[in-house]
């Protein structure tokens, strides 16, 4: 699940 409250930085590490 995409979590918007996480930061840029470990958005990209989730979306990876």
């Amino acid at each position: 699940d995409e979590n918007i409250t996480l930061t840029p930085a470990q958005q990209q590490q989730q979306q990876r």
